[in-house]
């Protein structure tokens, strides 16, 4: 995501301007006042077992329970229940679904929006 550019950069004066790195990004926008971010993952600082500003949380157990049916679900569970899943968390917080094949975790999903 940082390679490729891929995260908003703000506009105008408040230009994020060929950072050399993740942080640089976020000391540019501090330099500026702006308060925006980069409506991206790279928003997220840290991951905990509960949800706040600027971290990433794993749904409970019966979270889980209650929207897939199991504690393990497949991804296409996952995609399916996104709307859904968006609606949990407050803006600036983020969810994350661990995707299993069969009984075994393939891959984590990330669901949340940082900005307006």
């Amino acid at each position: 995501m940082f390679a490729e550019g891929d995260y908003y950069r703000g506009h105008g004066e408040w230009t994020v301007e060929s950072p050399t790195s993740i942080e640089d990004i976020f000391h540019q926008l501090d330099d500026m006042g702006s308060t925006d971010g980069t409506h991206s993952i790279l928003d997220v600082g840290s991951v905990a077992n509960e949800p706040s500003y600027g971290v990433v949380a794993p749904l409970s157990v019966s979270q889980l329970e209650e929207l897939f049916g199991t504690v393990k679900p497949t991804r296409v569970q996952i995609e399916d229940r996104l709307r859904v899943l968006a609606e949990l968390r407050e803006s600036w917080e983020g969810t994350y679904v661990i995707a299993y094949e069969g009984a075994e975790p393939a891959e984590i999903l990330f669901i949340g929006f940082s900005g307006d």
